[in-house]
C-alpha cells in the first residue's frame, strides 16, 4: 500500500468515528492548552525581570569599583580611565565624581538644596543616557537635573517648563571662604537647564541630583577648595563605568580588567543567576503540564484499541491479501499521530489567545480588585517559538505512545479469526 493511500485510508476510518475521534482530539487539545499556557507563565515571567534588570542601557555596562594593587584598593584615576577606553569592544568610559558640598540652586524663595555630579556629557552621550527632557550639556553653564529635582523646582508646572532656564547657582562655604562654614558663598553662577532625567524605573529610587559636565564642576571645585584646610582635601575619585560595543562582549571585557587588578561588576553576573533559576522553574512547569497529555493519552489509548477491535475484519482482509505487518502497523500510528497533531495544533491557538487575554486582562484585575499598580511592562504569559514546538512535539510524542500498543495488537490479529466473524 503506498503512502498516500494509507493516509486516506486513516480519514476515511476516522471520519466513520467522527464523535468519538473529535472528543479524543479535543482531550488531547486541551492538554497541550495546559502545557503551554502553564510554561508560559515562566518565560512570561523571566522575560520582564531580565527586562527589568538590563532596562536601558545596563545591559552593556560594567561598574567599575576599584584597582587592586600590592596597597589594597586604589582609587581610579584618569590615567586608569584612558586604559580602560583602549580595551577591545570597549565601547566607551563614563566617570562621575560626587561634589565635596551641598549645592543650592533656585532663588532666594523657592531655593533647593541638592547634590551636584560632575559627568562627561560626551562619553555619556556615547553611552545612550537617556533624558526625559532637552539634552546633554554642551556649555560649561548648562545643566542636567534629575527627574524628581525637577518635579520640585517645577511646583505645579510641567518640568518641562524648566528646559533652557537660568537660575542661581551657590556651593555651600568651606572652612576659609567667605561666610562661616555651612553657609552659602556670596558669589552665584547663572546655570542654565537644558535637561531632566528619566524617571528612574524602581518607584522607592528618587534622582534628586544636579549634573554638570567637568569643565563647570572642576572650576567650582576649585573654588571651593580654595577655602578648604589642605588636610581636608581628598584625593579625586571616579565612579568609572565601562560600556562594551555589544553584550556578547560584556563577560570578556569584565575577565580582561579583572586580570588587571581591576574590580568590577556587570548585569551578566546577576543574569547568569536568574537564567538558573527560570531554567528550573520552567522545566519544573513543563513537567507538570505534560501531566496533564499524559492524562489525554489514556483517552487516545483508549480511542486507538477500540479502533483496532472495529476494524478486525478490514485487518484480516489486508493481512490475507500480502500486507506486510508492518504497514498495518504504521496505519494506526498514522492515526494516533493525527489525533495528536490536530490536538496540538488547536491547543496551541487556544494557549496563544488565553495568553493574550491574561496579559491584558491581569494588569485591570491588579488595579480594580487589589487596588495596586502593576509593575510597567508586566509580562505574565509569553509564548517564544520554541515552547510552541517542543509542546507540539511532546504532544504528537504521546499520542505515538498511545497508539504504540493497539498498533502491535493489530499485527497480532490472527487472519482466519478476523474473517470468520462474519460468516
Amino acid at each position: 500500500m503506498r503512502t498516500r493511500d494509507r493516509f486516506r485510508f486513516v480519514l476515511q476510518n476516522m471520519k466513520k468515528n467522527k464523535m468519538r475521534v473529535s472528543m479524543t482530539v479535543l482531550a488531547t487539545a486541551m492538554g497541550c492548552a495546559f502545557l503551554i499556557v502553564l510554561a508560559s507563565v515562566g518565560f512570561g515571567l523571566q522575560r520582564s525581570v531580565v527586562e527589568e534588570i538590563t532596562g536601558g542601557r545596563l545591559l552593556t555596562e560594567i561598574t567599575i569599583y576599584a584597582k587592586q594593587s600590592e596597597e589594597g584598593g586604589q582609587p581610579l584615576t584618569i590615567a586608569d580611565i584612558e586604559y580602560l577606553n583602549s580595551v577591545k569592544h570597549v565601547k566607551t568610559v563614563t566617570r562621575r565624581q560626587m561634589f565635596p558640598a551641598g549645592v543650592f540652586l533656585g532663588q532666594d524663595d523657592k531655593q533647593v538644596q541638592t547634590q551636584a555630579i560632575g559627568f562627561d556629557a560626551a562619553s555619556e552621550k556615547k553611552a545612550g543616557l537617556e533624558l526625559s527632557e532637552g539634552r546633554l550639556p554642551s556649555k560649561d553653564n548648562e545643566i542636567v537635573i534629575g527627574y524628581d529635582l525637577g518635579q520640585t523646582l517645577a511646583g505645579d508646572q510641567a518640568a518641562k517648563t524648566l528646559i533652557n532656564k537660568e537660575l542661581p547657582l551657590r556651593i555651600e562655604a568651606g572652612e576659609g571662604t567667605e561666610g562661616a562654614e555651612g553657609e552659602l558663598t556670596e558669589d552665584a553662577i547663572s546655570a542654565t537647564i537644558v535637561g531632566i532625567t528619566k524617571k528612574l524605573s524602581r518607584e522607592w529610587q528618587k534622582d534628586h541630583y544636579l549634573y554638570m559636565d567637568f569643565g563647570l564642576f572642576t572650576k567650582l571645585k576649585a573654588d571651593f577648595l580654595d577655602g578648604v584646610a589642605e588636610g581636608d582635601k581628598q584625593l579625586e575619585t571616579y565612579e568609572v563605568s565601562v560600556f562594551a560595543d555589544h553584550v556578547k562582549y560584556v563577560v570578556g571585557i569584565a575577565d580582561t580588567i579583572r586580570a588587571e587588578g581591576y574590580m568590577n561588576h556587570s548585569v551578566a553576573n546577576e543574569l547568569d543567576k536568574v537564567n538558573v533559576l527560570f531554567l528550573i522553574m520552567k522545566l519544573g512547569l513543563i513537567l507538570v503540564g505534560t501531566i496533564a497529555l499524559l492524562i489525554a493519552s489514556i483517552g487516545i489509548y483508549n480511542t486507538m484499541t477500540m479502533a483496532v477491535t472495529e476494524r478486525s475484519q478490514d485487518i484480516g482482509i489486508m493481512k490475507a491479501i500480502g500486507m506486510h505487518p508492518k504497514t498495518v502497523k504504521s496505519i494506526f500510528l498514522i492515526e494516533s499521530s493525527y489525533i495528536g497533531l490536530l490536538g496540538a495544533i488547536i491547543g496551541t491557538i487556544v494557549s496563544y489567545g488565553i495568553s493574550g487575554a491574561v496579559n491584558v486582562g491581569l494588569p485591570i484585575i491588579i488595579e480594580r480588585f487589589l487596588k495596586a499598580n502593576p509593575p510597567e511592562g508586566l509580562m505574565f504569559s509569553y509564548i517564544p517559538l520554541g515552547l510552541t514546538l517542543l509542546c507540539v512535539g511532546i504532544s504528537i510524542a504521546v499520542a505515538i505512545m498511545s497508539g504504540m500498543r493497539p498498533a502491535v495488537r493489530a499485527t497480532q490479529i490472527d487472519v482466519l479469526k478476523a474473517l470468520r466473524r462474519d460468516l
